[in-house]
């Protein structure tokens, strides 16, 4: 019984990280998915499959594309629990009158809701999302950093936002993440912003991540840092990250569980 448990708690898990990474692109390769899940392409296709049957996307030949207006909502509300805890823990590392980067992402969105209770704060972002979100928020400044839109993120990237960035610093920076591994570092499936991503690091005075439990030990397509380029991690705990945990505290790193 245990076996049989374990073993849907991990289809579960690679369920959601393929619908994560199909929410941060049109399509995706089997071959891809596995690679980064380190599973079997034969486990993948029966993963696909089991998707397509639950009509949250369609597979195509060598691979899967998203169905519209579906992943974002799943991506969203996967793990909503846990994202709102570590939101309200991140939250509480801010303090009146700061200056915030606040990047993309379903954790930074419960980031943002968390802050909205917080007085006097600016918060510096290209999420749409996130800006829409703030739009009724009259004691949080917003800027919007203005570029070329990628429509199926829902961001702003290209050299116009690097530009904007320039001329800002934040007191704190919040970055989500699709994986954190001792070796790689933090990566993630979005590499058309990792450059605003590292830029935004540049440019804070304070490094924070916000990643939940089914991050760790995982590894994607684009290294945007290394682990001890951050000083705190927030996440949720699972047991099976204790280990890990650990390692990152011997970094000088602080990690942060809810």
């Amino acid at each position: 019984m245990q076996t049989k448990q374990s073993e849907e708690k991990r289809s579960t898990l690679r369920r959601n990280a393929i619908l994560e990474a199909l929410d941060l692109t049109n399509s995706i390769k089997v071959s891809t998915l596995s690679n980064d899940l380190h599973v079997s392409e034969v486990t993948i296709r029966k993963d696909l499959e089991y998707l397509e049957a639950e009509g949250l996307l369609v597979k195509i030949h060598g691979g899967a594309r998203k169905c519209e207006n579906t992943s974002s909502e799943i991506r969203l509300h996967h793990k909503q629990a846990e994202k709102k805890q570590i939101a309200e823990a991140a939250a509480a590392l801010v303090k009146e009158g700061d200056f915030i980067f606040l990047s993309v992402g379903s954790t930074c969105s419960y980031v943002c809701e968390a802050l909205k209770a917080i007085q006097n704060l600016t918060i510096v972002t290209n999420s749409v999302s996130i800006m829409n979100s703030l739009l009724l928020s009259p004691s949080i400044t917003t800027f919007f950093l203005g570029g070329k839109v990628h429509t199926e993120m829902q961001i702003t990237v290209g050299d116009d936002v690097l530009e904007q960035l320039d001329k800002y610093t934040a007191d704190k920076l919040f970055l989500g993440m699709d994986g954190i591994d001792l070796k790689m570092g933090a990566t993630t499936y979005n590499h058309v912003e990792d450059a605003i991503m590292r830029k935004m690091m540049q440019r804070a005075k304070e490094k924070i991540l916000v990643v939940d439990d089914s991050k760790f030990g995982r590894v994607t397509f684009a290294k945007i840092a290394n682990l001890t380029d951050f000083d705190t991690i927030v996440t949720n705990y699972n047991k099976r990250n204790e280990e890990m945990i650990e390692q990152i505290r011997a970094l000088n790193i602080n990690v942060i569980c809810t």
